[in-house]
């Protein structure tokens, strides 16, 4: 039986749980875990329960200096005139209160394809939630950037890596996705993805 068949009876839910279901349904142990777009922390929060075991890297530059801050029509957009350092600020101190010290939760304010550059020479990654830049472009450099740290981390992983991501059913994630994985994706109730790498 392939992993889209072992999948194929988990019941839809809640995208985190969802996620923690795959993971467990294709032998996944999640112990790095990349959130790649982390708005106001709400996904954030969650994750780190679902993987409570997980280190969780939060990438999010909390700008839109390079001109494109995109979101996903049915979900949050950023305050009109809100100050994106108060919005870091407060993610901060939100994880802080659930890590409690732990150094379990790390935040990264910085832009996705530039921390995936330095992903290399990082700890190993078994799982990347993508929820960012919802146009072709963005979504698309950030398959292609995560799925090399992925790649990379092969050796140190128990069970194949977890590309994921939210929003399928968005025009520009549905054709960074199409042109990515040419169908081999499983689709969850919510606009959630996930492509399995092979061992």
């Amino acid at each position: 039986m392939n992993w889209k068949e072992a999948v194929a009876g988990i019941p839809s839910m809640y995208r985190a749980n969802y996620l923690r279901a795959i993971a467990d349904c294709v032998g996944t142990k999640v112990r790095g875990l990349v959130e790649i777009g982390c708005g106001y922390g709400d996904m954030s929060a969650i994750l780190a329960t679902a993987f409570p075991d997980a280190v969780l890297h939060l990438i999010d530059p909390w700008s839109n200096d390079r001109g494109h801050i995109v979101s996903s029509p049915g979900g949050y957009f950023y305050k009109e005139h809100e100050s994106l350092d108060q919005v870091y600020v407060s993610v901060c101190a939100r994880m802080a209160d659930i890590d409690k010290g732990s150094g379990r939760i790390v935040i990264h304010r910085e832009w996705s394809p530039d921390a995936a550059f330095a992903w290399k020479f990082l700890d190993t990654v078994d799982l990347v939630f993508i929820d960012a830049n919802h146009s072709f472009a963005g979504c698309k450099n950030d398959i292609i950037a995560w799925k090399q740290v992925l790649d990379n981390s092969r050796a140190g992983r128990v069970g194949p890596g977890l590309l994921c991501g939210h929003d399928y059913g968005t025009r520009g994630v549905d054709q960074a996705i199409d042109f990515c994985f040419h169908g081999n994706v499983h689709l969850g109730h919510d606009g959630s993805w996930v492509h399995v790498l092979e061992r």
